[in-house]
């Protein structure tokens, strides 16, 4: 069952019911989820039963990334999650802004990447929600190749602008 599905379910465990249905409503329902948790720490709610939320969210994190699942959101920025191609056995996560990457983090471990995505508040999100990705319309291998050109090229520049 995939990520939205799960946090519908937990939604509605909690009182709460929304279909996820385009990357707005993910937005508001992970608004949701946070107030829920809010609430279970500081008002009717036991610290178990926050703990136990936020387990069941790291939970499905973890498999996320473990299945493959490379397209996250963060507040108003998409996140790409992949093996590192710098460091061996790390995570590279990088944001995307609508004018392309703005900033990159490695992680060690798949565990301390699931911890940095809770901490971070990164959430899977669905292929077809993608706006600044642009995954639709060229394979993974060749947007990395750009990216990599982009820089190379902003490397450059301020060389040139250097001397």
């Amino acid at each position: 069952m995939e990520f939205q599905n799960q946090l519908e379910e937990i939604l509605l465990e909690n009182h709460h019911n929304y279909k996820i249905d385009s990357k707005s409503s993910l937005k508001e329902a992970l608004s949701k989820l946070n107030d829920i948790s809010i609430e279970m720490y500081f008002g009717n709610g036991t610290f178990q039963q926050a703990e136990s939320i936020d387990n069941k969210i790291r939970n499905l994190l973890k498999q996320e990334v473990q299945k493959g699942t490379s397209c996250f959101l963060s507040g108003d920025n998409e996140v790409l999650i992949s093996p590192s191609a710098k460091k061996n056995g790390y995570y590279q996560i990088t944001y995307f802004d609508q004018k392309g990457p703005i900033s990159d983090s490695q992680q060690p471990s798949l565990e301390k990447t699931v911890e940095y995505m809770s901490l971070n508040n990164i959430f899977p999100l669905k292929e077809e929600y993608v706006e600044y990705l642009n995954t639709k319309d060229q394979p993974r291998k060749q947007m990395k190749e750009d990216h990599f050109k982009q820089a190379v090229k902003l490397v450059e520049m301020a060389y040139q602008m250097g001397r």
